[in-house]
């Protein structure tokens, strides 16, 4: 055994103040309040002041400002908290890590919201049976989880080629599991009273169902010819929203057989086909599964990431 020490030497004892103080100082400073940090550590508001008190003795120095109705840290104080807080969020994440890694019972899944609502939630049953004896926690959400704070243990995301790119953090790994095509697709009964679709340009006449912006329709129309031609119509968000806006006859959306194939098989939709112009089948984006690197290969994840890539694939078969 090496003699090497991993560390420097033990701090002195009066370099580390009571935690209990500490984590008193960091609330009030946080919070911007000594009642607001009571309520938060479930403490009296009395004790809260005893302990930034007995800071202020042990540092010899005023941390908080007591001139002002409300908590105002001094300039020492200010820089205190600064470190205080780092240190308190790096014991946080570790206990937080440390908890998790010996944590089997439960996958918590961030993902978008489309996919969730449309492709995932008809096949937790399957999940669960991939899973057994792991409980499952699926969180739909606009955005990444925080990896740092244990948020999710894998986020599903969707990228698109158009907009804003998407940005993972340095601490994870991303493998794209689909790049579906995406189709405009309509109801039935709206087709039949809608003016004819001849090509991609008549499109703009109809009305337009959108996500969060009209950028995923201007790059399909541009892709098909129609560039520089304005959209509207309303926006909606979540792409399962406009499925289902399409669905009650409000007009025609851009979806991809993740999201569209129940109701292209039960007839409530319909691709929408130019008579004169074929539309090409493209794709505007990927799906990607993102977890953190140091927890990529553990049993939940790895078994997950084996299902996800199975029923996929099966999935895109049916929808061939």
């Amino acid at each position: 055994m090496s003699d090497e020490k991993p560390f420097g030497a033990l701090p002195d004892r009066k370099d580390i103040p009571p935690f209990a103080a500490l984590r008193a100082f960091d609330a009030a400073a946080r919070l911007g309040g000594v009642r607001k940090a009571a309520r938060a550590l479930q403490l009296d508001h009395a004790v809260i002041s005893r302990h930034i008190r007995s800071l202020e003795s042990w540092t010899n120095l005023m941390l908080v400002d007591r001139s002002h109705s409300r908590l105002t840290l001094t300039e020492e104080g200010q820089q205190y908290h600064k470190r205080v807080a780092q240190g308190i969020d790096l014991l946080a994440e570790a206990t937080r890590d440390l908890i998790k890694q010996h944590d089997a019972s439960e996958l918590t899944i961030w993902c978008t919201p489309g996919f969730a609502s449309k492709w995932l939630l008809p096949r937790l049953g399957q999940v669960e049976e991939a899973l057994p004896q792991l409980g499952v926690d699926v969180r739909p959400a606009d955005q990444l989880p925080d990896f740092n704070r244990q948020e999710g243990d894998i986020d599903i995301r969707y990228a698109p080629i158009y907009g804003q790119p998407l940005v993972l953090p340095p601490n994870v790994r991303s493998f794209e599991f689909a790049s579906p095509d995406v189709i405009p697709v309509a109801s039935p009964a709206y087709l039949e009273q809608a003016p004819p679709v001849r090509t991609a340009r008549d499109l703009v006449d109809h009305p337009l169902i959108h996500e969060e912006s009209f950028e995923n329709w201007q790059t399909w129309l541009t892709r098909h010819g129609a560039d520089a031609i304005a959209v509207s119509g309303p926006k909606l968000w979540h792409a399962h929203l406009t499925i289902d806006a399409a669905v009650q006859g409000r007009g025609i959306t851009l979806a991809n057989h993740f999201l569209a194939a129940d109701a292209l098989a039960k007839g409530d939709l319909v691709e929408v086909e130019g008579s004169e112009d074929q539309f090409e089948r493209i794709s505007l984006g990927s799906y990607l599964l993102v977890a953190r690197s140091d927890r990529w290969n553990t049993l939940p994840i790895s078994r997950f990431r084996d299902w996800l890539g199975a029923a996929v694939a099966s999935s895109t078969r049916n929808a061939a």
